[in-house]
């Protein structure tokens, strides 16, 4: 089957979900949380009822929490068939910030919609529903300031395309859903198994991921998931045997370490790196499956719908999934990571050229962190630095400057719990050291020797202050 490449136009799309449900109405599009299965002549029906409720809305922005299931399906398409940008939140966002954020855009926070009961027809004659709309998804910037990137459907299905075409996925593959999907690596999932029929699997909330797998018969098992370093390193840390039909395991979001890659391989998990971030819909480069470790770590060659450079060790990245207004003229966009070629043509990505705190997949930006604590009472000052974190990669740790003792980490959850997401709050809270002579405030280097000895082996705090 060939892929062909779209330009970057204003004319929309045919809906792949529209498309599946006539070539595969029968096969499955969801296996469900609960045991059951969603085919997607079903799926499309669901569609069509979901659009005829956001059709009687009359703001064009909408926001919606994902749930990682179905509903995300159903809710992103039928915006877009709608013509609506779709604003995409986390579970774990404050409510108090979901609802400023929608308020800063104009934009209608919907919850899951009730699907009236509408007569719905899947033959080939009726109309089409091309995607008019579009995506909003929040990232951090190299600035450290949270902003949204807007993408067409145009370019996401450039960008799965190209996945399709590098994976040589098929109908017959199973996609375990483990990223979530306010974030493109989790998203991307969505489109890519739309555009070839293949089934999305649905991780239960709550449910370890290792325990899941284990329970697999070899029919209803994976063969593709994509995974952060965190949990990866949470599998090969319970035991977990990778499944027979795993061809592919995509480990992304944040870097994998070489002794992680090389105890993934021994253990028999098929990996793939990866580099990709927001502003491009999701990867850029994948690599072939590892084989060893007798080489230096790589991301990878470019997919087919990208181009890679580098510029006084800044890569620049060139693509027809670019979101809207990221690249200059002549189509490059700068990014905030280092990196260069090898002799082989696979990217070795050097690292963050900004601030942002990568823990566990997610970028946490310091300067809204310490914004959010500066609000907080008796806080003079503060500055917040990236940690190295056996399990999340990075954590966040906030020095303080206060007259007050300072509050037990806590108080500082409780205090910051309307502003801030549980994972942005700093593991720790210590008292700003006092200046050296000759300097006008601490080194980074300072701070984190120092936070290091407030840590035991595993990453655990030894205390608040």
């Amino acid at each position: 089957m060939a892929y062909a490449m779209m330009s970057p136009s204003k004319e929309a799309p045919p809906c792949p979900w529209q498309a599946a449900a006539r070539q595969w109405p029968d096969r499955t599009a969801f296996a469900l949380a609960s045991g059951g299965a969603m085919t997607w002549a079903e799926l499309d029906e669901q569609i069509q009822r979901a659009q005829q409720a956001i059709a009687s809305i009359e703001s064009h922005v909408l926001g919606y929490v994902v749930s990682n299931t179905e509903r995300d399906a159903i809710m992103l398409a039928a915006s877009l068939r709608e013509g609506r940008e779709l604003m995409l939140f986390g579970h774990r966002l404050p409510e108090a910030k979901l609802q400023k954020q929608c308020d800063e855009h104009q934009a209608t926070w919907i919850p899951p919609l009730p699907t009236p009961t509408i007569a719905v027809n899947h033959s080939s004659d009726i109309a089409e529903y091309p995607l008019t709309g579009a995506t909003c998804i929040q990232t951090s910037g190299s600035t450290g300031v949270a902003r949204w990137i807007r993408h067409s459907a145009i370019a996401h299905l450039n960008s799965a395309r190209a996945a399709v075409r590098r994976l040589d996925l098929s109908h017959e593959d199973r996609w375990s859903w483990c990223l979530p999907s306010n974030h493109v690596g989790g998203l991307s999932i969505l489109w890519r198994n739309a555009l070839i029929g293949a089934t999305t699997q649905v991780v239960p909330q709550g449910v370890v991921l290792s325990d899941w797998l284990s329970e697999r018969a070899d029919s209803e098992a994976p063969t593709v998931v994509s995974l952060v370093p965190t949990q990866l390193k949470d599998l090969l840390a319970l035991g977990t045997v990778p499944p027979a039909s795993l061809h592919s395991v995509i480990v992304g979001g944040a870097a994998l370490s070489h002794d992680l890659l090389s105890r993934a391989l021994a253990s028999g998990w098929p990996i793939r790196t990866t580099y990709g971030m927001t502003e491009t819909a999701s990867m850029v480069t994948l690599s072939e499956v590892w084989s060893n470790v007798d080489q230096p770590m790589h991301v990878g060659k470019p997919l087919d719908h990208a181009e890679l450079c580098s510029r006084s060790g800044r890569i620049h990245i060139k693509s027809v999934a670019i979101g809207d207004q990221l690249a200059d003229p002549d189509g490059w966009m700068p990014t905030s990571d280092r990196g260069a070629k090898n002799e082989k043509g696979q990217w070795v990505i050097g690292g963050r050229l900004d601030r942002v705190i990568i823990s566990g997949g997610e970028n946490l930006d310091p300067v809204r962190i310490e914004s959010a604590i500066r609000g907080l009472a008796d806080i003079e000052d503060v500055r917040v630095l990236g940690i190295p974190d056996a399990r999340y990669g990075q954590r966040p740790v906030a020095f303080v400057e206060s007259a007050e003792p300072i509050p037990p980490r806590t108080w500082f959850t409780q205090a910051l719990s309307t502003v801030l997401a549980p994972y942005e709050v700093p593991d720790l809270f210590l008292r700003m050291p006092r200046t050296d002579p000759g300097e006008a405030k601490p080194s980074a280097s300072r701070l984190t020797a120092l936070a290091l000895t407030h840590q035991d082996v595993s990453g655990d705090q030894k205390g608040d202050n």
